[in-house]
């Protein structure tokens, strides 16, 4: 049997015990904070030489190439504290972040530790799988996640909004002018019940980012009144909100989902939402500006303790 002996599998396919690693044409690196000490994590064949570990993602991404078809993985229990926005000035296009873990006790972890960190995501085509986000471990984060590179995706991540009421983001993610083909998907974002966070999930820009999913999530956690858990505030077209848990846990809620006063068009499905406000179901849940032209098809809102949800916003004529 071969083995990987380095972070480079062009072309050939790879035989470890246990594990056929089929080629992408790109390169594979490891990636682990504590370094030499994490070196029994690596694929077996890479621990005496370990050719392509690193210990930040940062770090990782200096050895890829753009659209190339490049992977990093993050090893189980890998640990980044981020301060700047400058933090993933390294990236390039097509490049694909992969946590390894056996479950959630030991993603790879990545916090936002001051109000000035952020991942400024600003290229094409780039994955992020299987990590925890905490995007609040500062009093106010402003902005975690900015995302301007079209077709970005999240997949199978955890974000963590607020810890309390001196650890929380201020804006979660903000997809921006560009943004087009944004996915979020398989993912799960919460917070400590109560304690909002200005915007969840904005979306913003001049050059609008059409084209957005937002599938198979939970959404738990507390933000503003007005802006709801995933706000547009753009003529953002063709968006889709599939197969979603959406739970706004701020006082007297009303808003899981606000598009605003804007011509943004786009159909939700299989949605339940629940907020605190014990008001007109009907009204709550989504809300939608005049000149919002979305579609709805099962979708429902709750608002009272002990009591089943009802559709929301009202049935067709």
């Amino acid at each position: 049997m071969s083995a990987i002996n380095s972070q480079r599998l062009d072309g050939v396919s790879e035989i470890i015990p246990g594990l056929l690693v089929v080629p992408t044409g790109g390169r594979v690196t490891y990636v682990h904070n504590a370094g030499a000490a994490a070196l029994d994590s690596l694929p077996p064949g890479m621990q005496g030489n370990p050719d392509g570990f690193y210990q930040s993602l940062n770090a990782a991404m200096a050895t890829c190439r753009p659209n190339r078809g490049d992977v990093i993985c993050e090893l189980p229990g890998h640990v980044e504290n981020h301060t700047t926005g400058t933090e993933l000035s390294n990236l390039v296009a097509g490049v694909r972040v992969i946590g390894v873990s056996n479950g959630v006790s030991d993603m790879p972890v990545h916090s936002f530790a001051n109000t000035a960190a952020q991942w400024a995501i600003n290229k094409n085509g780039v994955v992020f799988e299987n990590i925890k986000l905490d995007l609040g471990q500062a009093n106010g984060v402003v902005k975690a996640l900015a995302v301007t590179g079209a077709d970005v995706v999240f997949d199978r991540c955890l974000m963590k909004m607020a810890t309390d009421s001196t650890h929380k983001a201020t804006i979660g993610i903000e997809v921006g002018s560009g943004a087009t083909g944004f996915r979020l998907r398989r993912s799960e974002l919460y917070g400590a019940s109560g304690i909002a966070v200005t915007d969840g999930v904005k979306f913003v820009g001049a050059t609008v980012p059409s084209n957005f999913r937002i599938e198979d999530c939970l959404m738990q956690f507390a933000a503003t009144e007005v802006n709801g858990l995933v706000h547009v505030t753009v003529a953002a077209l063709d968006g889709l909100i599939r197969n979603c848990v959406l739970a706004n846990t701020v006082a007297s809620s009303t808003a899981c989902v606000v598009i605003d006063n804007v011509a943004s068009t786009g159909f939700a499905v299989n949605v339940d939402c629940a907020d605190l406000n014990n008001g007109t179901a009907t009204a709550q849940g989504f809300i939608l500006g005049a000149s919002s032209l979305w579609r709805f098809s099962r979708t429902y809102e709750t608002n009272e303790p002990n009591k089943n949800s009802i559709v929301s916003p009202a049935a067709g004529t």
